[in-house]
């Protein structure tokens, strides 16, 4: 074996001095050694003595033997057996070996016992010195953290908290329930995810997102992420997807969700579109710096005319539009001539007054109607209050709608009409009545229609003058005179 098993061995045959003699006998000692043990043979009390003492031993410590020791033991106890068979004592010396069986089997299970015991303890030491570095790791974890992070008790206290905490908070709230800095928070109630609003000590509030979890008979972790740039953020985004940039009015997406709140409130109202009279012919007389200028104007004045509960918008070009909450129809109709006389007044553009008008449509909300339909009424309206002439103000009725969309086709067609030669020309004589000279020639242009028949000027000259096509006809016109 080993060195240290020899060494082993040899402090465990010294320490049995009984056995000694025979030990010599088994090396190959000198005579007088086997004269020992011949005398101590003729004691076969004493041999069997000294092994039993030997494995009682082994038995009652649960020393585990060295192997070199074990090795040794076997045929001592044979040399023994051998004696006492010789001596007649066959009975003992088969007692001898099975005892001899037996403290071997229980001396190599107390081994194992031993053994497994140690591995255990050592398996324990190391779990131990795996849960101090995983807590070592988690506690630099915790404190290098770019996210609040507090354990409390059972009871809500703060217990510890880490330096993102600290300074989230702008102070240190160990001690203190976390219910101080989180009002909205209810430890115990439930744990998961939400949104909630942090008091600093030192400053503004802020936005977080706060996640509780629940540490069994111990307490709980709370984690806090400031959100408060992000919603601000949001909140910048969703003003300006829902607002003008020029006026800072809603636009069109911020009216239709101010028209659904008052629709999911119950509540209905009128809708006056506001469309302005010769804005084109400022904008492109003074420039679209004066003309922006006049549009903010027209806003401010229209939110000096709107009540508190209102909303103005504008929709884009020169197109705006007041929400009237809770009105009917009169109250519209009120409205819509303080609309007119307040864009009426003298806007100073550019050093001079420009003097401005605007055609106003209105819808009431009955209630059956979506936002949209409701405002494509509105649009209706104010298209036939431009028909009608400049400053004027149209309700909405269904009639409407078709000839609405009646114009809109013949608009469409006139579009098209010069192109396809349905525009024809008339000429009339000019005659001076005293001589009966002829003085030249009118031309009188006629639309041919290929469904509608013969169209007069009177109806299709202006929206050729809306669709600023007049020119073209008119050298149309020349072209044919001359040829």
């Amino acid at each position: 074996g080993t060195w240290q098993e020899q060494r082993a061995t040899a402090a465990w045959i010294g320490a049995n001095t009984a056995l000694q003699p025979v030990i010599g006998v088994l090396l190959g000692g000198s005579p007088a050694l086997l004269e020992d043990a011949s005398t101590a043979a003729a004691r076969p009390g004493s041999i069997v003595a000294a092994l039993i003492a030997i494995s009682s031993g082994a038995i009652v410590t649960l020393a585990p033997l060295p192997s070199a020791a074990r090795a040794l033991l076997v045929p001592m106890w044979l040399m023994a057996s051998a004696i006492l068979v010789s001596q007649g004592e066959q009975l003992l010396a088969a007692s001898g070996i099975i005892y001899l069986l037996v403290a071997l089997s229980i001396n190599e299970g107390a081994h194992r016992v031993i053994r497994e015991s140690i591995e255990h303890r050592l398996e324990a030491v190391r779990l131990a010195e795996r849960v101090r570095e995983s807590e070592a790791s988690a506690r630099a974890v915790v404190q290098t953290a770019g996210e609040a992070i507090w354990m409390l008790d059972t009871r809500g206290t703060v217990v510890t908290a880490n330096p993102a905490a600290r300074a989230l908070v702008g102070g240190d709230v160990v001690g203190r329930s976390l219910s101080t800095i989180l009002p909205e928070l209810r430890i115990g109630e439930a744990t998961g995810s939400r949104e909630a609003v942090l008091r600093r000590a030192d400053g503004p509030q802020r936005t977080v997102i706060v996640a509780i979890g629940e540490i069994p008979g111990t307490g709980y972790t709370v984690t806090a992420t400031d959100i408060s740039d992000l919603k601000m953020l949001e909140r910048r985004l969703d003003h300006e997807a829902t607002h003008d940039a020029l006026t800072g009015l809603p636009n069109r997406a911020g009216l239709l969700r101010r028209l659904s709140s008052l629709r999911g409130a119950r509540r209905t109202g009128a809708l006056l579109f506001v469309d302005l009279d010769g804005f084109k012919a400022i904008n492109a007389s003074l420039g679209h710096a004066a003309g922006d200028q006049l549009l903010r104007s027209v806003g401010a004045r229209l939110r000096h005319v709107a009540r508190e509960v209102d909303v103005v918008a504008r929709l884009g070009g020169d197109e705006f539009v007041l929400l009237l909450a809770d009105a009917d129809a009169d109250e519209a109709r009120t409205a819509s001539r303080r609309v007119i006389d307040a864009i009426e007044r003298p806007h100073m553009l550019a050093g001079q007054d420009v003097h401005l008008s605007c055609s106003v449509g209105l819808a009431v909300d009955d209630g059956s109607h979506s936002g949209v339909a409701l405002l494509a009424q509105a649009d209706t309206a104010m298209y036939e209050a431009k028909e009608r002439g400049r400053a004027q103000v149209v309700v909405f009725d269904v009639a409407m709608r078709a000839d609405l969309e009646d114009r809109m086709q013949l608009r469409n067609d006139l579009m098209g009409a010069l192109t396809n030669g349905q525009i024809g020309f008339e000429g009339e004589p000019l005659i001076e009545l005293r001589t009966g000279e002829v003085l030249g020639v009118e031309l009188l242009a006629r639309w041919n229609h290929p469904t509608r028949g013969a169209i007069g000027p009177g109806e299709f000259i202006p929206l050729a003058e809306d669709l600023g096509i007049v020119s073209d006809s008119g050298r149309t016109a020349h072209d044919r005179a001359a040829a």
